[in-house]
């Protein structure tokens, strides 16, 4: 599974790189992002989920025609978190003071999100679209954050057993300890594998013992 926020920053980059439009996942997944026009803020937090989860477009259930009816159901559902507690890949909702649509976006860390917006007043790029924003120009309109994405597998304390699934990352010859093999860190980044913690068996074998997800 690609993070929630993975794929709004290759959005967000595929907007700096001058594209109107983008196509992210693969296959029965795959989805084509309007980025340069406005106006499709639930539709771009929809399709950033389903590509995340690895699930048909359309066929997440907090999906909704506006932000104001995707928030009502993340709160129906009881996915609401302190905004203090926001995380990567909470969604974030700014329905106060907004219209009859409202207006939703994806938290990118706890000072920006990810946002599809016809506001051309702020965020990066300026212009009307799909953009990064800074908290603190969207922080007053903020209605609630709710989070959606699996929570990470917990880490192992010692090293996985034969019941456990596990893969076995070689180092790199000559690099330094704790860096993976390009395969393996992409497996990472994409939240497929989580590092077990045994610091041990690391600095002896030269081995990072990883859990698949």
């Amino acid at each position: 599974m690609q993070g929630i926020v993975s794929v709004a920053k290759a959005a967000v980059a595929a907007r700096v790189a001058g594209k109107s439009t983008v196509t992210l996942g693969s296959g029965e997944t795959a989805q084509s992002f309007n980025l340069a026009k406005g106006g499709y803020c639930a539709r771009f937090v929809r399709q950033c989920c389903e590509v995340a989860l690895g699930i048909k477009p359309g066929a997440w259930k907090y999906a909704a025609e506006d932000a104001l009816g995707m928030e009502a159901k993340l709160k129906a559902a009881g996915k609401a978190v302190p905004v203090d507690d926001r995380k990567p890949g909470d969604v974030v909702a700014m329905n106060a003071n907004t219209g009859k649509y409202g207006h939703i976006g994806l938290v990118v860390n706890k000072t920006t999100i990810a946002e599809n917006t016809s506001s051309g007043t702020r965020g990066e790029p300026r212009a009307p679209g799909t953009k990064l924003t800074p908290w603190a120009a969207i922080a007053g309109r903020v209605t609630g954050v709710y989070r959606v994405e699996p929570a990470a597998a917990s880490e192992p304390t010692g090293i996985p057993t034969a019941q456990k699934t596990v893969k076995l990352v070689e180092l790199i010859t000559g690099r330094p300890l704790g860096e993976l093999t390009q395969e393996a860190a992409a497996l990472l980044a994409d939240g497929k594998l989580v590092v077990a913690t045994n610091g041990d068996h690391r600095k002896d074998q030269g081995k990072l013992y990883v859990v698949k997800r």
